[in-house]
């Protein structure tokens, strides 16, 4: 983006994104880095940095799954 640039930016919402390993909805949301420097959503924490106000709304081992985020600073 250029200086002085609008860019989108979700606060409060759902948003669909790749996930490694989600055990249950609810879950907090982590996000790993890989070897090769990519990002990825996973429930794991370990080894993981935490995305605070974000949850999982469904369970998977791995695809695209919906998460909701409130980056508002009230309760999900």
């Amino acid at each position: 983006y250029q200086p002085k640039s609008s860019i989108a930016v979700l606060r409060q919402g759902r948003v669909w994104v790749l996930v490694d390993k989600v055990l249950a909805p609810g879950d907090n949301v982590y996000i790993k880095f890989t070897e090769s420097g990519l990002a990825q959503f996973t429930g794991d924490s370990k080894d993981t940095l935490p995305l605070s106000g974000a949850i999982f709304l469904e369970k998977s081992a791995s695809g695209l799954i919906p998460i909701e985020v409130n980056f508002m600073g009230g309760a999900l």
